[in-house]
């Protein structure tokens, strides 16, 4: 009974052990990829998204695309530290993005930040003798995606930055909205 015991078990052990190795490597091949955690944060006008992924297995590098909603106000500053006219602001609204490529490293994960900066100003200028500043900038709908495994992390909320400039005399308010 004993002899036919081990000779019925021996098979079932080597299916087991050939199997085995085939379902780790499988389960770390980046089809089972998975962000731990993401979030956001602002750097005085830029946007810090910071992530963990894991389950990327030995992929030799992992593409990532930070995007979000962004709203950047630009006034005019003269010389004398002053938004002169509230026609001298224009609030520019654009998706803003940045992509980023990370090594996954012998874990099979990534732990990063890819940062988003304010949509330029465009064709707003201002006149002789002023400058042209960022006066406030704020995020939404802000998410990461692995662009390599195809899968996203949203971040909720609205990040938004105070007055960027509050030694400037109407920098910050009655600003018009042109997209």
């Amino acid at each position: 009974m004993k002899r036919l015991a081990i000779v019925l078990t021996a098979p079932l052990a080597l299916l087991v052990a050939a199997v085995l190795p085939a379902q780790a490597q499988n389960a770390y091949s980046g089809y089972n990829a998975y962000f731990v955690q993401a979030s956001a944060a602002l750097s005085v006008a830029n946007l810090n998204v910071s992530f963990m992924e894991a389950g990327l297995g030995n992929n030799p590098s992992v593409d990532y695309i930070a995007s979000a909603d962004a709203a950047a106000t630009y006034v005019c500053v003269n010389e004398v530290g002053v938004n002169p006219r509230v026609t001298n602001k224009r609030t520019v609204t654009a998706p803003v993005s940045q992509g980023a490529t990370f090594n996954p490293g012998d874990r099979g994960q990534v732990t990063a930040t890819v940062t988003l900066a304010p949509p330029p100003a465009g064709a707003f200028s201002c006149p002789a003798g002023q400058s042209l500043e960022l006066a406030q900038v704020s995020y939404t709908n802000v998410d990461i995606m692995d662009d390599t495994n195809n899968i996203t992390a949203p971040i909720v909320g609205t990040f938004a930055t105070q007055c960027l400039l509050p030694e400037v005399r109407n920098a910050c308010s009655a600003i018009p909205a042109w997209t």
